[in-house]
């Protein structure tokens, strides 16, 4: 009766419950896989998008004889987009290998469980023939010293019966889990095996791009005369678009220190301006609806001129011809203005941040008008290869503006 008693509350205790507990692991390791997964996928949607995008805007380019500095920043934009798309199958597979790992030990677990328990079912078969006869039942329970000692040992031979039904789903169901979770291996094998195979595409892809690239280069170095006058004349429209932006906050920053007796301060409305922006970092509508950023913010060396370094207060977007400029954020027009061979240029101020939005070749805003979200503010400058809309941020303060990395503040 000791022995019985001490195998019952094993059987429930350790084996039953430790299958439950494993099945409930098995599943929160199942979802967190699916959710890594399911973003990977999501994340490689997007950057094929932007590839394909790329693509489209390489083949404008490449349709002028003349090899262009956009081009190359085209190039160099889809070499590293493929280099994101390549690491992004990488992190897949690696789930994958991971994933495989953790269902070949649980299927090594399951497996001793299941031997586990069929050892102890074995065991309560015997048992139950050994102990068929119902007279021999009958005779346990009357041989008690009392009604209390018999009505325990009914209960007992009815415990017994049904813990063996449940032994036997167990059995059932756990074997059951084994089959899915071999199944489930071989999908998540064929899924890595096709994952791989693309990742091969893509690497060849890549190949094909940097021999692009390095034509791209050649093509350049050719006209490295007319690219240094290219390069030294669009830097002069940028230092004229920064001294003009300096210009334009420090007039402001004047005005509002006449009209607060010398001090810096925000009205209560430019404040809450101020904070909705500042909570938007990283959620910012892009300028345009479709484009790839082809230089980024910061100093950087030029990328076929040797010696030359040239600096960025923001972002370049190339985009396609006659695209709509949007605004990032809603806000005030504060100035309108032009720089000759440069086009149009707008500031929008947002409490004490301001956007600016250059290289646009026509406007349909003026200074003082209130703008939201999204609002069209004019159309990109359209210079036959090179249709680019340059954004800048700033933060003003008491003693000035600082320009910030637009990339910072943009959605991903």
């Amino acid at each position: 009766m000791k022995l019985r008693s001490m195998f019952l509350k094993s059987l429930k205790g350790a084996i039953i419950i430790s299958i439950i507990l494993f099945a409930a692991v098995v599943t929160a390791q199942t979802q967190s896989s699916k959710q890594d997964k399911s973003e990977l996928e999501k994340q490689r949607q997007r950057i094929e998008e932007k590839i394909s995008y790329t693509r489209g805007l390489i083949k404008k380019t490449t349709n002028s004889k003349k090899k262009t500095q956009n081009e190359l920043a085209l190039i160099n934009k889809q070499i590293s987009l493929r280099k994101q798309l390549i690491s992004n199958y990488n992190q897949d597979i690696q789930y994958s290998n991971v994933s495989i790992n953790k269902i070949n030990n649980q299927i090594s677990v399951m497996e001793n469980d299941i031997s586990s328990l069929k050892e102890e079912y074995a065991d309560m078969l015997y048992h139950a023939y050994t102990n068929k006869n119902s007279y021999s039942k009958l005779m346990y329970i009357f041989a008690a010293d009392d009604f209390n000692l018999a009505y325990k040992r009914l209960k007992y031979i009815q415990q017994y019966t049904e813990v063996r039904k449940q032994h036997a789903k167990s059995i059932q169901m756990a074997q059951q889990e084994l089959t899915e979770k071999i199944a489930k291996i071989k999908e998540i094998k064929k899924q890595s095996e096709e994952l791989i195979t693309t990742q091969e595409v893509e690497k060849r892809s890549l190949a094909d791009d940097k021999s692009k690239q390095q034509l791209a280069l050649n093509g350049l170095k050719k006209e490295e005369k007319s690219l240094k006058a290219e390069v030294q004349k669009h830097e002069k429209e940028r230092k004229k678009l920064n001294q003009a932006i300096k210009r334009i906050i420090e007039s402001e920053l004047a005005a509002e220190r006449a009209k607060s007796n010398g001090a810096f301060t925000l009205t209560p409305e430019g404040k809450m301006i101020s904070e909705n922006f500042i909570k938007n970092k990283g959620f910012l509508s892009w300028p345009v609806n479709r484009g790839v950023i082809t230089n980024t913010f910061g100093e950087h060396a030029h990328p076929s001129l040797k010696g030359i370094v040239t600096y960025n207060n923001g972002v370049d977007i190339s985009t396609d011809a006659s695209s709509s400029i949007l605004t990032i954020f809603a806000g005030k027009v504060t100035s309108v203005f032009s720089i000759p061979g440069a086009g149009f240029n707008v500031i929008v101020t947002h409490g004490n941040y301001k956007t600016v939005y250059a290289n646009l070749g026509a406007i349909n805003v003026k200074e003082g008008q209130n703008v939201a979200l999204n609002d069209s503010i004019g159309i990109v400058l359209d210079q036959g290869s090179n249709t680019v809309i340059h954004l800048e941020v700033w933060r003003v303060d008491a003693k000035g503006g600082t320009p910030l990395n637009p990339s910072s503040w943009l959605k991903n």
